[in-house]
């Protein structure tokens, strides 16, 4: 099935989104969409999309979770006191600081998960073109907001993304959910963009 959320003058501008969610009985997935329809004569610099906020319940601070972030290769986060370490989850972060969840790049993931050992919580981007974004997460208000934020370059124009955001439970741990991206990516045609070395696209100043 589907359902179908509709924001008219979002942010009281002449902008309209819609939001589309799919799912499936036999599916523990749920797959969102979204596009944007921009005659404000404004420019959409970027889309957080979308912003989904768990407990902030990590084992350190006294609960039982744990967070997967993709920053920095992978890192398990025990405690959101992290984050003053690695600084804010930037909405513009122009340029990227190298250590932060910026894909491709020092994240070369596209997934966050957030578990106990038993039960959890799968939000990935399944985006096989592998486009910029920034998978990130802060804490606040008592929650762990878990976002996702692309750049449209959609200067006055319409805006939709082309591959779904995949929030889901699961049982396991982090390497349960990595198992989950790992079989996406296996079967999702992402490996087969062609090695940096073979690309033909590159301008020569690169080599």
């Amino acid at each position: 099935g589907s359902a179908k959320i509709v924001y008219d003058r979002f942010g009281e501008e002449n902008i309209s989104c819609t939001v589309t969610v799919r799912f499936a009985e036999d599916d523990a997935n749920t797959y969102w969409g979204i596009s944007l329809k921009n005659r404000s004569g404004k420019i959409v610099d970027s889309v957080t999309f979308p912003g989904v906020t768990v407990f902030d319940d990590l084992i350190d601070d006294g609960g039982t979770r744990r967070l997967f972030s993709s920053m920095m290769e992978g890192v398990e986060m025990r405690s959101t006191k992290l984050r003053s370490l690695t600084g804010p989850a930037t909405h513009n972060p122009y340029p990227p600081r190298g250590w932060e969840g910026a894909y491709p790049g020092p994240a070369p993931m596209q997934f966050m998960a957030y578990y106990d050992g038993q039960d959890g919580l799968y939000f990935a981007s399944h985006d096989a073109h592998a486009n910029y974004k920034f998978v990130e997460w802060y804490a606040e208000d008592g929650g762990i907001v878990l976002l996702q934020e692309v750049y449209p370059q959609a200067a006055k124009k319409d805006f939709e993304l082309d591959y779904p955001v995949v929030l889901g439970a699961y049982k396991g741990d982090w390497y349960d959910a990595a198992a989950i991206y790992r079989d996406w990516v296996m079967s999702s045609g992402l490996l087969k963009l062609p090695k940096f070395k073979d690309n033909p696209d590159m301008p020569e100043w690169i080599y």
